[in-house]
């Protein structure tokens, strides 16, 4: 007596379940690839984001007061105005036109950017006393933005080149007291920034 089933086996599917895998994931990076390393910058800003306001708020919650800055770079008491995050405040001015002065085009609608040096900068590293800052305690070094050269994509600005003196995130104490950190140069229109 035969058996005549009729049918595919297990090996045979899952060859081309894969084949369809790799066609589809081939399909997807030739389509947009610049759109694909765009989206990919944006989840790293947005994670980037994340670890600024968390290491902020834990060494709050640590010293049961809030956080005003390095004493070289504080936090503005205008909650109207931003402040671009720096390491180092040596070699960055405010007002000075662009190529020393931070942008952000990212800030929220409605605040300005401080054109007096250092209120539109907040330092959030003490290279000399780590309890003053975030790093080492909470936070392996500040990350700085995955742009690169400084040229904003969407809107053609050449920024303070991003580094040390800028590291294209910025901070805002808003009236309620709340902290906002965001992305100064988000890509593809999207907003990235957290308050708590």
């Amino acid at each position: 007596m035969q058996r005549k089933d009729r049918g595919f086996t297990l090996i045979e599917l899952l060859i081309v379940i894969g084949i369809i895998g790799l066609l589809a994931t081939a399909i997807l990076v030739a389509v947009a690839p610049l759109q694909r390393i765009r989206e990919s910058r944006n989840a790293r800003r947005a994670a980037e984001v994340y670890s600024l306001l968390n290491a902020l708020l834990n060494r709050e919650a640590d010293e049961k007061l809030a956080y005003d800055g390095d004493a070289a770079a504080p936090v503005d008491a205008d909650t109207n105005a931003v402040q671009i995050v720096v390491r180092t405040i040596a070699g960055a001015t405010c007002g000075a036109g662009l190529g020393s002065t931070p942008t952000c085009p990212g800030k929220p609608t409605g605040t300005t950017i401080s054109t007096t040096t250092p209120n539109c900068l907040i330092k959030l590293d003490n290279e000399i006393d780590d309890a003053i800052g975030i790093v080492d305690k909470y936070l392996v070094e500040l990350p700085i933005d995955p742009l690169g050269d400084g040229v904003d994509p969407t809107t053609g600005v050449t920024d303070l080149p991003l580094g040390d003196n800028n590291t294209g995130y910025y901070m805002n104490r808003t009236a309620s007291g709340r902290i906002e950190i965001g992305a100064c140069h988000p890509e593809l229109g999207a907003t990235i920034r957290v308050k708590r």
